[in-house]
């Protein structure tokens, strides 16, 4: 599969998880979703929204990258939730959504307050004490 440098995303990422089966799984869950991000870095930058959901499945939360944590929120059993991912009619490259944020706020500022506020609640709902520190 070949991957087009405007347009990578879930599809891309899902690949990575598909060669690693047909190679008899050499690799674990968590060496998976580093390879992918090394992958994801030489097309549209180091971050793990696609990779991590893709190989993990589910809804997942990147609380950090160094060191790498995921959370994958635990949700009551007796709500039913679903997930679909949705493809607008309009591209949106990567590079020119980074390039529309403000510049008095860094890329990797955004990217942490972001992951703490999504780590936040998530430990909040799941009432996890350790992960509120």
């Amino acid at each position: 599969m070949a991957l087009d440098k405007t347009t990578s995303g879930i599809g891309s990422s899902a690949a990575s998880a598909s060669v690693n089966e047909l190679f008899g799984a050499p690799l674990s869950q968590s060496e998976l979703v580093i390879a992918g991000l090394e992958l994801e870095a030489k097309v549209s930058g180091y971050h793990a929204d696609n990779v991590a959901p893709s190989i993990l499945g589910g809804f997942v939360l990147i609380r950090s990258y160094e060191p790498l944590e995921l959370i994958q929120p635990n949700f009551p059993s007796e709500k039913r939730l679903y997930f679909a991912p949705l493809n607008p009619k309009f591209e949106a490259p990567t590079k020119e959504i980074k390039a529309a944020l403000r510049p008095e706020v860094s890329m990797s500022n955004h990217v942490w307050n972001c992951s703490q506020a999504g780590a936040l609640v998530a430990s909040v709902l799941q009432g996890d004490v350790v992960g509120l520190e």
